[in-house]
């Protein structure tokens, strides 16, 4: 069984988080759950989200550190990416330094 990309960033948030945190289903939905909290590039942390979509979400990662994210490309295929695009819509903190400490070791 594998991951979408929005499925992956909730399952790590509620594993990373001890189940403190559970964010909605879609990319979308967890968009409009933390978008109160936008950061700038400067400011990522690890656990930060980062959308991408115009009209509508279609992608969505979770931030690692060092310039690194893990995405879901496709369904089941969960890796980290070297590093982010510059076409990113948004990024958000889901909540202010809930980020999961240990996401690397889901991965």
């Amino acid at each position: 069984m594998g991951f979408d990309c929005s499925s992956l960033v909730r399952c790590a948030f509620h594993r990373g988080t001890q189940r403190a945190i559970t964010l909605p289903r879609t990319g979308g939905e967890q968009y409009r759950a933390t978008r109160a909290q936008s950061v700038e590039v400067d400011d990522l942390q690890p656990g930060d989200l980062l959308f991408w979509g115009k009209v509508r979400i279609h992608h969505v990662t979770l931030y690692i550190g060092g310039g690194r994210m893990i995405a879901a490309p496709n369904p089941g295929a969960a890796s980290p990416e070297p590093r982010f695009a510059s076409t990113t819509t948004s990024l958000e903190r889901p909540a202010s330094s809930a980020a999961p400490s240990n996401v690397d070791s889901h991965f």
